[in-house]
């Protein structure tokens, strides 16, 4: 026979028992049929009723639930604000034949910073920006200007998104 071991005034199911493996089941335990057992198993129920049938139920007070929301509205808002981000191009031209492209994503941004401050940079033949505001032109000693204005654009998205 199977056995659910159980929280006391929740019936959360703590373990699984079957008297022919386990010479000691811990109580409070509840007798659930083979079928029950199998079923639960399937469908990763996590709660056995005093009659041995079992659900997935969710055990988390009001205030996790709404915390669980709350955090993934808040989730989702970045990711939103991250894949905007991503999709603004930036191509750094170093020469006819060498181009790197970037997206304007917290990340690259700080790649491009760097490389504004690197030796590296002196090559830079142009810099083009392109999102949904226009494109423009600039040249490495402008470069500091653009992640300004992108650090702006970042800012004025949050702001749209999450607000103020």
């Amino acid at each position: 026979m199977k056995y659910a071991n159980i929280e006391v005034g929740t019936n959360k199911l703590l373990g699984w028992y079957d008297d022919a493996v386990h010479k000691v089941i811990p109580t409070p335990k509840i007798e659930v049929s083979k079928q029950n057992w199998n079923n639960a198993i399937l469908n990763d129920h996590n709660k056995v009723n005093d009659d041995g049938s079992t659900e997935l139920f969710d055990f988390r007070t009001d205030e996790e639930k709404e915390k669980a929301i709350n955090q993934k509205i808040y989730d989702d808002k970045w990711n939103e604000y991250y894949n905007y981000m991503s999709s603004l191009t930036i191509d750094i031209v170093i020469d006819e034949n060498t181009t790197h492209k970037y997206n304007a994503s917290p990340d690259s941004l700080i790649v491009i910073e760097r490389k504004a401050k690197s030796p590296y940079l002196l090559e830079v033949k142009e810099i083009k920006w392109f999102e949904d505001w226009g494109e423009f032109m600039t040249n490495k000693i402008e470069l500091e200007k653009v992640i300004l204005e992108s650090d702006r654009l970042s800012q004025n998205k949050l702001i749209e998104i999450f607000g103020e």
